[in-house]
């Protein structure tokens, strides 16, 4: 479906953070980034897909409704580094924002990268 400015905040001014993770087949699920390391009720990468293999996991940021920053910052998935050294990784996250219809505000493979 499509993902609206209001889900993702529409204050430009602020940038809302977000976890992603894309599965097998290519779909993206995004949940809110809480406090993963000491909230145990946060939700966490693994608990997107209820702990199913996954071609992607990090963090997203939206301003204003658009994608600002990506990463590849999951523990759970192990997946530091791969954004850099995956083509197929960054493909995954292009083709599932692509699906949803998401803007960014470059393409994908241009996209800031944090942690690292």
């Amino acid at each position: 479906g499509l993902l609206t400015s209001a889900a993702l905040g529409s204050d430009p001014r602020k940038e809302r953070l977000f976890i992603y993770a894309v599965n097998q087949d290519g779909e993206i699920r995004i949940g809110v980034d809480g406090d993963r390391y000491n909230d145990p009720s946060a939700t966490k990468h693994e608990t997107l897909w209820e702990n199913a293999d996954v071609a992607a996991a990090g963090e997203i940021a939206f301003r204003d409704g658009i994608v600002v920053d990506v990463n590849d910052e999951s523990g759970s998935y192990n997946t530091r580094g791969l954004f850099r050294q995956n083509h197929q990784f960054r493909a995954a996250i292009g083709a599932a924002l692509d699906s949803c219809k998401v803007r960014t505000s470059v393409h994908v493979d241009r996209l800031l990268i944090t942690g690292q």
